[in-house]
């Protein structure tokens, strides 16, 4: 821990702002280098004569500014003089690369595998080519989504557990629109958003676009911690939780019942929005309550075709509290205007005529058949966390190995794979796991190599036992 006391005297405005402005002043003269870590609210209070609330306001402050970063356990860490005045930087590491090189098998994205969607979508363009109306597909709509695409997507979300009339639910573009125009309906810029301290990146470019400040909450075997989510909304005040309650990417974890009703208890405390991320809810045998069926009043709820039907198609069903229907529809219209009715109208037939269901139902399976040759492959050793329907492992490399390490070896035996830092929210590091996703390769020949060159890889590195978890 650094020690610096600041010199409050002789500033004007309130002490906090007074605070944050010392803080930039001993940024910009070297004072505090990148990586220094700021005393304790406690200790500086005691230091300058003040009370710890102050000094709370202050860190909120300097971190609203973009000058530091703080991490509930750990401390606030300086940012850097590289970042003042400077916007939010989006990480980009993870977005979807140009296309790998040739025999190269990819295992870094999480995607669900094709088995009769083309089939599917030429039966269901063939029958929108006799549609009588096909003029409503090639005009404006409205931006929350043309009805009968509504009451679909009602219907889909009803499956999943979540009870909403047609016009609590708004169409976007796939589940990150969804996210962004969430965040748009309910942040102002410089607003604190909570989320997994490890977590879908998505979830952080969402945020860091609209110039949010993203904070990582510290997780258990059941994803978020409740004490740590209520210290967060005290030291932080944050507008919304973005959370992955079920099957959570990277870590595959899943909230049970009392932890879902732990967190809604905080939430409603603070009088936190919560954004429920439940693109994975359909792959569950038994799904458990969502939490917006514990806290419909605060919770925004999305899901997608992407993972439950394919991934090209770009339909996610958001469904909101009444007064935020309208706000969220308005980031829609800003980003795309609405969801192209054709789009719609795919997930509608599909939805409405069993295609979906068929599509779960053979995804569910493919998941679970790749998960067992994830189990033979790697070894009787290996012990999983993740549920047997899931698209992705997050795996415990043996002891000697750094996931970079593993990753760089395994992109020269022929596998690619993500280092796990592009999940990393704030200061969470984390260097012996990496998430295996079972989906990339449409090929499950392919799929089943890479097992082998992965096992290979671990065979010649290490000897052990391999956990994944």
């Amino acid at each position: 821990m650094t020690k610096w006391t600041p010199d409050l005297a002789g500033r004007s405005g309130p002490a906090y702002k007074a605070l944050a402005d010392a803080i930039a002043e001993a940024i910009t003269n070297g004072t505090l280098p990148t990586g220094s870590r700021l005393p304790t609210h406690r200790d500086l209070a005691w230091t300058l004569g003040v009370t710890v609330t102050t000094i709370t306001r202050g860190y909120q402050e300097a971190q609203r500014r973009g000058l530091v970063d703080g991490a509930v356990g750990r401390g606030t860490f300086v940012r850097g003089s590289e970042s003042l005045g400077q916007p939010p930087v989006m990480d980009n590491r993870y977005a979807v690369s140009l296309p790998i090189a040739d025999g190269a098998i990819d295992m870094s994205l999480n995607f669900p595998t094709l088995t009769r969607q083309a089939g599917l979508l030429a039966e269901t363009l063939t029958a929108v080519a006799r549609d009588t109306d096909l003029a409503r597909f090639l005009t404006y709509g409205p931006d929350a989504g043309l009805l009968e695409h509504r009451v679909a997507g009602a219907a889909w979300l009803a499956r999943l557990g979540v009870a909403v009339p047609p016009e609590r639910v708004i169409l976007t573009s796939g589940g990150q629109q969804a996210m962004v125009a969430t965040m748009m309906a309910v942040c102002r810029t410089g607003d604190c958003v909570l989320m997994e301290e490890l977590t879908f990146p998505g979830g952080k470019a969402a945020a860091q676009s609209l110039g949010l400040r993203p904070h990582g909450l510290p997780m258990d075997a059941e994803g978020i911690i409740p004490a740590a989510l209520d210290d967060a909304c005290r030291i932080h005040s944050p507008t919304i939780l973005y959370t992955i309650p079920t099957q959570q990417n990277p870590t595959a974890r899943i909230m049970s019942v009392a932890r879902r009703e732990a967190i809604v208890e905080v939430a409603r405390r603070h009088r936190l929005f919560i954004l429920e991320d439940d693109i994975y809810g359909h792959l569950m045998d038994s799904p458990l309550p969502t939490l917006a069926s514990m806290a419909p009043e605060r919770t925004i709820y999305m899901t997608s075709c992407s993972k439950s039907m394919a991934p090209g198609l770009r339909v996610g069903f958001t469904a909101a509290p009444p007064d935020l229907v309208p706000r969220i529809a308005a980031g829609v219209r800003v980003m795309s205007w609405m969801v192209p009715p054709l789009m719609g109208e795919i997930a509608r037939r599909w939805i409405e005529g069993g295609g979906a269901d068929l599509l779960v139902a053979d995804l569910r399976a493919t998941a679970a058949r790749r998960r067992a040759l994830a189990d033979d492959i790697l070894g009787s050793a290996v012990a999983y966390q993740a549920a047997r329907e899931c698209y992705h492992l997050w795996t415990r490399l043996p002891p000697g190995w750094s996931a970079s390490a593993f990753v760089e070896q395994a992109r020269r035996a022929g596998v690619i794979l993500q280092t796990p830092d592009v999940f990393a929210v704030g200061r969470c590091t984390i260097d012996d796991h990496v998430r295996l996703c079972m989906g990339t390769e449409q090929s499950e020949a392919r799929y089943t190599e890479g097992l082998h060159r992965l096992a290979r890889v671990l065979e010649e590195g290490h000897t052990g036992a391999v956990a994944v978890m």
